[in-house]
This record gives C-alpha cells, sequence and structure tokens, in this order.
C-alpha cells in the first residue's frame, strides 16, 4: 500500500522500529576532535575518555560501555552495530513496536503529547500531526499503546469524526484491543448458556475429584470403545479458552457420561442429548475465536491487517448465526398469541391468524 504523504489512499501507520530503515555504512570512520564521525551508530554512542589514551563507546539509550580505542589502536564499530541493529541494546528492545514509521518526505512519524497532560491533549497532537503530514481523510485506523478517559477518547472521536469521515465519525474507535473484544464475545456466548456450561462442569468435577470414579469412568470408556484422545480437565473460569477446552472434551466423551450410571449409582444430572448438542454448537463458535486469538501470539509485532481477514470471518459467521436464530424464532412466533399481545399491545386472539403482524417484531 503507498503510504506517502501524496497518495490519496487510505493508510494505516504501522509499527516499525526507527533504526531499521536507515542505512548503515560499511565503511565507519572514528570520531575525532577535527572530523565527526560518518557512521550512522554515533547517533546512538558517545566517545569517553576514561584514562590516559583509552576510549569507550557509551549507548546513549541504556549507558552501556564498550572498547573503543587504546592508543592508536581502534576496534572499529561493527560490535557497537549489533548492539543496535541486533536489539541487544535492552532500551530499544522495550521500544520496539513503537508507532515510529518514516518516509524520506516527512521524516520519522512522532506522536507527543505535550505536558501537562489534559484529556484533549493527545487529539491536539494528532490533529496537528494530521495536518503537518496531510493525512487529513487518509487514516484509516488508529492505535494507542495507552488507555485515554472517557472525555479524552470522546474528545478524539470528535476530532476524527471531522478529519477522516472514511472512520464512520468515529465509530471505529473502540476503546477495546483486539483481544479483549474476542475475550468478550466468548464470554457473552458462554453467559448465555451458563446453566448448560455449569452442568458440564459439574459433571466433570464429579469424575476429576474422586480416584475410584475416574477409573470407572476410563475403564467405561476402554469398553464402549470412545476414539476420542481428549483427557477430561476443569477450567479456570476466568478465562475462557480453559471453559472451551473442558467442554470439547466433555463433548467428545457425552457417551460415557451417559453410561456412568450403570456403574456409579449415585452420579445423576448428566447434560441431557439437546444440551449435549448446544455444547457442541458452542464450541464450533468457539474453536473460531480460539483460533483468531491465536494470531496474538504469532507475532512479535503484529498489526491490523493481520486480523482483517480472521475478524472478517467472525463477521460473516456471525450473521450467518443471526440469520438462523431470526428463522429460528420467527417460526414459532404465529402460534404463540402471548407473545404477539405482548409486541402489539392487543388481544393475541385477534393477531394470531396474521402472521406478518407477529413476524414484524424480530423484522
Amino acid at each position: 500500500m503507498d503510504t506517502t504523504p501524496e497518495s490519496n489512499a487510505l493508510v494505516s501507520i504501522e509499527i516499525q522500529p526507527e533504526y531499521f530503515d536507515k542505512q548503515m555504512n560499511d565503511v565507519d570512520t572514528k570520531p575525532t576532535k577535527h572530523r565527526k564521525g560518518k557512521s550512522i551508530v554515533w547517533e546512538y554512542f558517545t566517545v569517553e575518555n576514561v584514562s590516559a589514551g583509552i576510549r569507550r563507546a557509551c549507548c546513549k539509550q541504556c549507558n552501556q560501555s564498550f572498547a573503543y580505542s587504546m592508543g592508536s589502536k581502534v576496534a572499529g564499530t561493527s560490535h557497537l552495530k549489533r548492539h543496535i541493529t541486533k536489539g541487544r541494546c535492552k532500551v530499544d528492545l522495550h521500544n520496539q513496536g513503537h508507532l515510529d514509521p518514516s518516509t524520506p518526505e516527512t521524516g520519522p512519524v512522532n506522536l507527543m503529547e505535550p505536558y501537562p497532560e489534559s484529556d484533549s491533549a493527545f487529539s491536539h497532537a494528532v490533529s496537528a500531526c494530521l495536518s503537518d503530514w496531510n493525512l487529513e481523510g487518509k487514516v484509516f485506523s488508529l492505535t494507542i499503546n495507552q488507555s485515554l478517559s472517557e472525555i479524552g477518547l470522546n474528545s478524539l472521536r470528535g476530532l476524527l469524526s471531522e478529519k477522516n469521515p472514511s472512520i464512520l465519525n468515529g465509530q471505529l474507535l473502540l476503546t477495546n484491543c483486539f483481544a479483549r473484544s474476542l475475550s468478550s464475545i466468548a464470554q457473552e456466548a458462554l453467559k448465555a448458556v451458563q446453566e448448560t456450561v455449569k452442568k458440564v462442569r459439574d459433571t466433570v468435577k464429579y469424575v476429576k475429584t474422586s480416584e475410584s470414579v475416574e477409573e470407572k469412568f476410563l475403564a467405561l470408556k476402554q469398553q464402549l470403545q470412545v476414539l476420542s484422545a481428549k483427557t477430561l480437565l476443569l477450567d479456570d473460569q476466568t478465562r475462557w479458552n480453559t471453559t472451551y477446552e473442558m467442554l470439547l472434551a466433555a463433548s467428545e466423551l457425552k457417551e460415557v457420561f451417559s453410561c456412568l450410571d450403570t456403574l456409579e449409582p449415585d452420579y445423576s444430572g448428566s447434560p441431557s442429548v439437546e444440551e449435549w448438542k448446544l455444547v457442541e454448537n458452542l464450541c464450533t463458535h468457539l474453536k473460531l475465536l480460539l483460533n483468531t486469538a491465536s494470531l496474538l501470539t504469532s507475532s512479535v509485532v503484529p498489526t491490523a491487517n493481520m486480523f482483517f481477514h480472521e475478524a472478517w470471518k467472525l463477521q460473516l459467521e456471525l450473521t450467518r448465526v443471526h440469520e438462523l436464530f431470526l428463522e429460528y424464532v420467527a417460526l414459532p412466533v404465529p402460534l404463540t398469541p402471548a407473545f404477539v399481545e405482548q409486541v402489539n399491545g392487543e388481544s393475541g386472539d385477534q393477531k394470531v391468524e396474521d402472521g406478518s403482524v407477529a413476524l414484524m417484531g424480530y423484522g
């Protein structure tokens, strides 16, 4: 994508360590009092005299020092380059991934919030930068590496609405990161069927908290020749992915649970056939979220374009499920006078004959 200021295309400012775009000279010149060093490393190092005839190069970022010269012998700058370019400088390594792209025309792109901090200071800085870099109307996404107050977010949303109509009047300014958005969707899905999830959890707990019951369970699994390699486990309710793993393992072993009462008379409360179907359907959709979330650990500095395809697949699947839900709910509506009465505020007997009236409630 062309991201130069002259381009009319929408741009997304991506993460890029500053020094990666700079060319390192193959021929280095040591800094002297008479001539400034030509190597790029001298933007990161200073030379200090430590004793008579001995000088050391000191990193400006982490203050670590390196041998440079002793008398007439000069160590060169190759080791200094490695310290910077290979991420060995701890301070620079920590700073990798900060918003710092650059172009030949504009130089480094940096955002700085002026001191003292205020709720509108950040939006003022963004406004000035968009104007200076000729990016008004061209920004498609904006990433912030720290939290803003609600007032600060509203101020920024107002700015984006005015300067960047492509962000849909600020609607694309999200307060949650991608990982938290996925987690929220998963938690809402689990909450919608929490009674069934609890029943499965209690069933798994019954087996896992008794060694004798677990032995009977495994023996019954072998007897029934259930091919699943999953192992039962209890979830951490604060981590939705562990709940998914628990539900998935239990659903693959549902045949064993349904027969467990033949060996364990005290066992009761196994999920019904309909509840197991619900669990399987839930696992299908949680797997989509889990696969998308796994991308978060696939790169040191993941960017928005990495997640676009996965987010798009989620959107299509959620739309499909929503349409199926509407179809499923709409079918019984004409047969439910109470629902028609609730929607229209009139007698259900008068409206039940007109199916279209009932369907309008869910249209």
